[in-house]
C-alpha cells in the first residue's frame, strides 16, 4: 500500500479541535455503542466518550471523497503524578490481574515513556466489507486500501506516539489483528493471558522504537507521512510538544 494509493482515498486527521474530536467520539457511538453493543447507547448526544479522552491524542480517517468518518483510534498519555486517577492506564485498571510476570509489565516502564492505543473503532460496512455492491464500483485499489485501513490507523497512534515522546506502546487487542499488524512489519509481543472480552484479547506491547524500523518499506513511508502531516498540525494550531495532553500535570 504506498502513500499516494493511501492519501488518494483517505484524509487523515489529527483530531486537535472540539469539532474534530466530537467526530471521534460520534464514530464511537455508531460503532461501538449502536453497531456492537460494547458500551450503552448514549441517545441525547450521539457520542461515546469518558474520562481518558482529556489524557489522550486522537486521530480520525475519513474518505477523501465523501468526508464519511471511517475510522479513529486514540492514544492515551498517562500522568506521571503518584495518585492521579490518570497515573494507570485505562487496561491496568481493568485488567492487572492479567499480566504475565513479564519484562515488560507497565510497572517497569517510567509513565512519561509509555501509552495505551484504545477505541480503535472502524465503520462496520469497511470493516466487514459486507456492501458488495458499493465495493464493487469502487476500483480495485480502494478495495485494497479499505482492506489496510487497521494499519493505518495503528501508524497513526504510532505517529502520535512520536510527537508525543512516547517508546513504548500497550493495547487490548485480538489476536488476528496482531497478526495483521505483524505483516506490515508493525510487531507486538503478548505480555498477559487471554480472556473473553467483546472476543478472544489479551495486551500486548510494542517498543515503538524497534517497531518503526520493522516497517516494510511502503508503510514506513506512509508513516513518515503521517508523522509528517500531525506535526504540522501542532504548528497550524499553535501548540508545542508540551502543549499536547501527556504533559499537563494532572
Amino acid at each position: 500500500m504506498s502513500k499516494e494509493l493511501f492519501d488518494r482515498d483517505y484524509n487523515i486527521i489529527f483530531a486537535v479541535t472540539e469539532k474534530e474530536k466530537k467526530r471521534v467520539y460520534s464514530l464511537r457511538h455508531d460503532v461501538y455503542c449502536e453497531e456492537l453493543g460494547f458500551e450503552p447507547v448514549n441517545s441525547s448526544e450521539a457520542i461515546e466518550k469518558d474520562p481518558f479522552d482529556e489524557r489522550a491524542l486522537h486521530c480520525l480517517i475519513e474518505k477523501r471523497e465523501s468526508g464519511q468518518a471511517v475510522g479513529c483510534a486514540r492514544l492515551v498519555l498517562p500522568s506521571e503524578t503518584l495518585g492521579s486517577p490518570f497515573y494507570r492506564m485505562p487496561l491496568e485498571l481493568k485488567f492487572s490481574s492479567l499480566f504475565e510476570s513479564h519484562e515488560h509489565h507497565p510497572d517497569l516502564f517510567q509513565r512519561k515513556d509509555i501509552c495505551e492505543i484504545s477505541r480503535v473503532a472502524i465503520l462496520g460496512d469497511i470493516r466487514k466489507g459486507k456492501k458488495a455492491k458499493t465495493l464493487a464500483q469502487n476500483p480495485p485499489q480502494s478495495v485494497r486500501t479499505a482492506s489496510f485501513l487497521k494499519a493505518g490507523l495503528f501508524l497513526s497512534v504510532l505517529a502520535l506516539g512520536k510527537i508525543s515522546n512516547r517508546q513504548y506502546g500497550f493495547a487490548m487487542m485480538e489476536p488476528s489483528l496482531a497478526r495483521l499488524l505483524s505483516y506490515s512489519g508493525f510487531r507486538f509481543s503478548r505480555v498477559s493471558q487471554y480472556l473473553e472480552f467483546n472476543g478472544k484479547r489479551a495486551i500486548y506491547y510494542s517498543d515503538w522504537k524497534e517497531a518503526v524500523g520493522q516497517l516494510c518499506p511502503e508503510m514506513h513511508e506512509l508513516y513518515e507521512y503521517i508523522a509528517e502531516r500531525f506535526s504540522g498540525d501542532l504548528v497550524e494550531h499553535d501548540m508545542s510538544r508540551k502543549g499536547i495532553a501527556g504533559y499537563q500535570k494532572i
